[in-house]
């Protein structure tokens, strides 16, 4: 950013946006909801002083450079300039998206209605192309209120993907067309399920800021409620278990013909180039009780160790020949490792990061950054400072290594949020980790951070966004 110290002013009421060069309609209702952002931020908390300005713009000039893509995607170009005067250039839509949110940010209200904007000149692009978002919708259910919000929020934080966990042992909200049991049988309650019209709403309202929609419906474990209507694609444990089901059966056919059929459908909703497996947390004492899978085991000259990979391998090539690209939970990487995954596939870290990032990165696996952020971790104070703390990079390996590190996820896992807490738990605490991935490595200080982050809650809350207090006393 190259600072100084003479202003311009906006009139709040009397200004537009022009597309001087490539149009589309994206961009349109881009100009839409930022002019209602800007109106509005006319009224908002933090004010500046009288100043004299140089002039008033009517105008924001806005220079796409290149023609509209249509869907946000794991490579797409952020980068954009700024400048004070009313001037914003990027060559994609993607760019423009987030240098409107910034100019929207450099805009203050004056006492006397006016905005005021400093004459920078702001050259700006992010450090990591993935940062995330994942929710947990399963085991307590967010309303499409509410998952929208959380969309408005990340684009306020340039964060740009939401990874939807939708699925778990607790619930199956999701209404299946192909198979409506799942969430007729699987679900808490009917009306805490999400329609094939909400997912798709979600997506799109998801898709004009910015923001990929990454699906995960876990498995083979996490699948206690499809178990619920589909009991035979599970496997029935005897022993100490008895009674009881347990992970997917991969050992019969019928098994992934079932799930053949159901991401088929999913296909349909969730248009991003990647579909998260899952693939944690797989525990095998089911799989080794059950009489029938270790006769198959016998007969194949296998043994329990090889049923993940079992599983996996054909899921994944299943995944693969739909047209998709893969992420997963470091588990299924981990534990598998002789498995040759798809390129391109995406392993998340949870635990351990130090020591499994320095593993896959070795092997050429791109990763990507969750433990140390899962927000569902509550601490008294301004915790955020726990979050800007951790550093991608943070792990032994070469320069080429380290480049296999696309990003990270902030994780709203649900045991202890609802409808009720998602947006204070998330807002601010996440806007630590969306500075991590989009800033440069150097910057670092929490004391100038804490300012921002102030600022910045201030922002998010007049703008409609729940959010806690970020540093204690405060204005907000």
């Amino acid at each position: 950013m190259v600072e100084s110290n003479r202003y311009y002013a906006v009139n709040a009421t009397n200004f537009k946006f022009l597309a001087v060069n490539k149009k589309c309609v994206l961009l349109e209702t881009a100009f839409q909801r930022y002019t209602n952002i800007i109106r509005s931020s006319a009224q908002g908390y933090t004010r500046a002083p009288a100043t004299t300005t140089l002039g008033t713009i009517h105008i924001f000039k806005i220079n796409l450079t290149q023609t509209c893509e249509d869907l946000p995607h794991l490579n797409m170009d952020e980068s954009y300039y700024v400048r004070g005067d009313g001037v914003v250039r990027a060559p994609t839509i993607w760019g423009i998206l987030r240098a409107l949110e910034t100019l929207s940010q450099l805009l203050v209200p004056l006492p006397n209605g006016l905005l005021l904007i400093r004459s920078v000149e702001v050259y700006d692009q992010p450090r990591f192309k993935y940062r995330g978002l994942m929710l947990d919708s399963a085991r307590h259910f967010v309303s499409k209120r509410k998952i929208l919000q959380l969309l408005d929020g990340m684009a306020f934080n340039k964060l740009n993907v939401l990874h939807w966990h939708i699925t778990d042992d607790s619930a199956f909200p999701y209404n299946s067309s192909t198979f409506p049991e799942l969430s007729a049988k699987g679900a808490y309650r009917p009306e805490l399920t999400y329609s094939k019209a909400e997912v798709k709403e979600i997506v799109e309202y998801a898709r004009v800021r910015g923001i990929r929609v990454v699906a995960e419906f876990d498995t083979p474990a996490h699948t206690a409620s499809w178990g619920a209507s589909h009991p035979e694609i599970m496997t029935k444990c005897a022993g100490e278990f008895q009674g009881q089901l347990g992970p997917l059966n991969p050992t019969q056919e019928s098994t992934l013909n079932f799930l053949n059929k159901f991401f088929k459908e999913i296909k349909t909703i969730f248009p991003d180039k990647y579909l998260h497996l899952g693939g944690d947390e797989v525990a095998s004492g089911c799989w080794e009780s059950n009489a029938s899978i270790q006769a198959y085991l016998k007969a194949h000259g296998m043994d329990n160790g090889d049923l993940t990979y079992l599983y996996l391998e054909r899921l994944s090539a299943n995944i693969s020949a739909m047209g998709w690209k893969q992420m997963v939970w470091q588990e299924a990487m981990i534990e598998n490792s002789l498995m040759e995954w798809p390129a391109n596939t995406i392993a998340q870290i949870w635990f351990d990061y130090k020591k499994v990032a320095a593993t896959l990165t070795k092997k050429g696996t791109d990763i990507i950054l969750s433990d140390g952020w899962y927000l569902y971790v509550l601490e008294t104070g301004a915790d955020w400072e726990k979050f800007y703390a951790v550093e991608p990079t943070n792990f032994s390996g070469t320069a080429a290594q380290k480049a296999h590190v696309i990003g990270g996820e902030a994780c709203l896992w649900s045991e202890w949020i609802n409808e009720n807490n998602v947006l204070p738990t998330t807002f601010p605490r996440v806007s630590a980790v969306a500075e991590r991935l989009w800033s440069p490595k150097e910057q670092q200080n929490v004391e100038e951070a804490r300012f921002r982050f102030e600022e910045h809650n201030c922002r998010m809350i007049w703008r409609g966004i729940e959010a806690r207090p970020a540093n204690g006393f405060g204005i907000c």
